[in-house]
């Protein structure tokens, strides 16, 4: 497809380590002393401070200030210290190792992840998992939202149009994988605008409520 797509992952942040005004390492588990498990971030390396063309190997993480995920800094030593990182999927990638337990079960790594399309106006679309409760009608899907954090779904089915790019990201992109013809009772996941869900819900910041949040 046109345009530059960038692919982002929630995780936990404890701050091990402050490097500079706006770069720290942090652990994603409170008790992991480790050094060897430290994520490096710059939180000044956020999309928004980034060109677009450039977000593949220029961008860390999402912006801390209103409408970004990220909830640690975005200074130190004066910024929070404990919150949520969402990572750009380069250092996903780089630290592999540090990240192979996370999330907890029963969640999925989708629930956690953010896709921002820059052809778009930067449209966000945020990953939930979903289960069908009944049949489409036409384009219009039937789903029930999981929480993250909990096994089963919460809260009353909805009505959303998965043609409508406004309302959800679209099969074709390879993100969302609930269809029209998926069959009740499929569990999958769905990347919701976040024009039509608040970040406040169905639930944020997207951690298991076990962590206490």
């Amino acid at each position: 497809m046109s345009g530059t797509q960038l692919v982002l992952t929630g995780v936990p942040a404890f701050v091990g380590d402050v490097r500079g005004a706006t770069t720290v390492r942090f652990f994603i588990d409170e008790n992991d002393f480790d050094p060897n498990h430290l994520i490096e971030v710059d939180l000044a390396k956020h999309p928004q401070a980034v060109q677009a063309s450039a977000w593949g190997q220029g961008v860390d993480c999402d912006y801390q200030t209103a409408g970004g995920l990220t909830t640690i800094g975005p200074r130190f030593n004066a910024g929070a210290h404990v919150g949520a990182v969402y990572l750009a999927d380069r250092l996903v990638t780089q630290y592999a190792s540090v990240l192979a337990s996370w999330p907890p079960a029963p969640d999925a790594r989708y629930q956690y992840q953010l896709v921002i399309r820059s052809h778009n106006n930067h449209a966000r679309y945020h990953g939930f998992k979903v289960r069908v409760v009944s049949p489409a009608v036409g384009t219009l899907a039937h789903v029930a939202i999981f929480r993250a954090g909990e096994p089963t779904p919460s809260g009353e089915p909805r009505w959303l149009d998965l043609a409508d790019q406004d309302w959800c990201d679209a099969h074709a992109n390879g993100f969302t994988t609930i269809e029209p013809s998926s069959p009740v009772g499929t569990v999958g996941a769905l990347f919701l605008s976040s024009r039509v869900i608040p970040l406040e819900g169905p639930n944020y910041p997207k951690v298991p409520p076990s962590f206490g949040w």
